[in-house]
């Protein structure tokens, strides 16, 4: 917390520009050099990490730390003393002092960047947020790492939207006598699905930046669920854990803040009426109950206390770490006022519960659609391993190749 009101006081964001406060010259990573250019995009701004009250590291997109190894600017892939600089605030501006009492400076003549004793203009800089559209995206980055989870309204355009749904229905339809329908590995099956992971600077921008520059995918999937029918005919809640701690024992242990990330886009409006989904998140330490492992009268009762996932269409989701979930909350809860004889009348077609109750409880079927969306680290098998032919399809519909291990 004292780290996060330093944050607020000096202002500087999870992630941002660095820019000369008097050459028109910006701060960036090419290749594994610090540099200087006149502009520059998405990719150049560093994300930040605090350590302590006042003190700053700076981690490209490609996961390397500004450094003064050697005793001058360089680069390294991980973060010690010598990557740390002391944040001196004036007006706006930030100067940043290496561990030896030097200054981070820039200059139009070589080296562009290096070191120096006095801390004059040129050892001055302003830090610019890194804004897409609407969205800072730093806040974004911040609040996820902070809370585990963090919502993103609108990601998806009204026709992305409708692209989508029309082609998840086009793939197939519900059994009525089920209350979901789950179709695994999307991403092979239609571009637009390759496009969504992909094309999305914002989602691409947390993904490499929370996890790992190295993040993979590891799956795409929609589910497609009935919550009247959920309500009326699933008999209990059931629970279900995030991959990959679904096919480990890792859920035992503490949780493990950048192993995963997982993605839910919603296609359709979930709200109190539409939405059967609902989770139990696992705090930071991995201590909170989890409702797979616990015996039938414990789980009843962290089922009661289960968030309502609730979204706009066009929104997502995003969530770190083990995170349970289930698309059957609420079940058998139609029937909670009914005795067990008013409830064989109505499956039996005797006397319907809708003449009952004036129409009032029996409503008529909506369907609404998620699509579940992982990454992993390079180094955890994914959930939906791709050949290399299934790889080599989607190279060329993707502007970011390396999430797919290209």
């Amino acid at each position: 917390m004292d780290a996060e009101r330093q944050r607020k006081k000096l202002s500087v964001d999870k992630i941002v520009a660095i820019r000369s406060a008097v050459l028109p010259v910006y701060v960036l990573l090419q290749g594994d050099s610090v540099t200087i250019s006149d502009e520059v995009s998405a990719n150049d701004f560093f994300t930040t990490e605090m350590h302590g009250d006042d003190r700053i590291a700076f981690r490209s997109y490609t996961g390397r730390y500004i450094s003064t190894q050697g005793g001058e600017i360089c680069s390294t892939p991980y973060c010690g003393e010598k990557e740390i600089f002391t944040i001196r605030s004036k007006d706006y501006q930030y100067a940043f002092e290496a561990h030896d009492g030097r200054f981070f400076s820039v200059s139009e003549k070589e080296p562009f960047v290096r070191l120096n004793r006095e801390c004059t203009e040129t050892e001055l800089f302003q830090c610019f947020s890194l804004m897409i559209g609407d969205y800072n995206v730093g806040k974004l980055l911040q609040r996820l790492e902070e809370d585990q989870m963090v919502k993103i309204p609108n990601l998806l355009s009204v026709e992305q939207m409708r692209e989508l749904r029309d082609v998840v229905k086009s793939m197939g339809q519900r059994d009525p006598m089920k209350h979901e329908l789950v179709q695994d590995n999307l991403i092979t099956k239609h571009p637009s699905f390759a496009k969504l992971v992909t094309r999305s600077e914002v989602l691409t921008q947390i993904v490499r930046r929370v996890i790992s520059p190295r993040t993979t995918f590891s799956h795409m999937r929609s589910v497609t669920t009935d919550p009247h029918h959920v309500r009326k005919e699933v008999e209990e809640t059931m629970w279900s854990v995030t991959y990959p701690f679904s096919q480990t024992c890792m859920y035992h242990t503490q949780a493990t803040d950048s192993l995963n990330l997982n993605c839910m886009v919603f296609l359709d409006d979930f709200n109190a009426t539409t939405s059967s989904w609902a989770y139990r998140p696992v705090d930071k330490h991995g201590r909170a109950p989890l409702p797979g492992l616990c015996d039938p009268e414990m789980a009843a009762r962290y089922t009661e206390a289960a968030k309502p996932v609730t979204a706009v269409a066009g929104s997502a989701w995003l969530c770190m770490g083990p995170v349970w979930m289930t698309n059957t909350a609420g079940a058998a809860s139609f029937w909670k006022e009914h005795d067990a004889l008013t409830r064989y009348k109505h499956v039996s077609g005797q006397n319907p519960i809708k003449a009952l109750t004036n129409g009032q409880d029996d409503v008529q079927p909506v369907e609404v659609t998620v699509l579940d969306i992982g990454f992993v680290r390079d180094w955890v098998v994914p959930a939906e391993p791709m050949t290399a032919q299934e790889r080599a399809a989607i190279e060329g519909a993707s502007d970011h190749p390396y999430l797919f291990g290209l």
